[in-house]
């Protein structure tokens, strides 16, 4: 199985000047309030999946109880708080759909391959790693689509 790579968002975002901007304000209030609380999840996340795959790899019964009792279902609950968030201004929100479509994607890929060490079915893996793949895209595009609205409206980023 390939590393997965979750993104890690923000950590801080700076308010570069004032004024009367409700997309610079829904996105200050998007990173700052909404999806800075989820990053320390996301990292834990990160590091339990990252922890029993890969490299780090050492049985299929460790993978599958890790998968079961913590990265399915701490992952739903993520994507869960993600899906919760409601954007004010059609840019923003835009924005967000792709995020979210990139962590249902990530999850359906995750449900899959515990379904495969669950059924002890390598031949599912392969099509959970695409799934994957394609999730990592999305976020990439969020990720890019993030930096291009920030800079349209002086909103200065700060990556942790």
């Amino acid at each position: 199985m390939r590393k997965m790579i979750f993104p890690f968002i923000i950590a801080f975002v700076f308010l570069t000047a004032c004024g009367v901007d409700p997309v610079k304000d829904d996105l200050l209030n998007y990173l700052n309030h909404n999806l800075q609380p989820l990053g320390d999840e996301e990292t834990r996340l990160t590091k339990a999946y990252s922890d029993v795959t890969g490299e780090n790899y050492s049985s299929d019964e460790e993978t599958y109880e890790a998968f079961v009792n913590d990265i399915v279902p701490g992952y739903q609950k993520f994507v869960f708080k993600l899906e919760e968030i409601r954007p004010e201004t059609q840019e923003v929100r835009d924005l967000h759909e792709i995020y979210i479509l990139g962590a249902n994607t990530q999850l359906s890929a995750m449900t899959q391959m515990q379904l495969a060490f669950e059924n002890d079915d390598a031949n599912l893996i392969p099509a959970a790693n695409d799934k994957l793949a394609e999730g990592r895209k999305y976020i990439r595009d969020f990720q890019n689509r993030l930096d291009e609205v920030a800079k349209k409206h002086n909103v200065k980023i700060t990556k942790k």
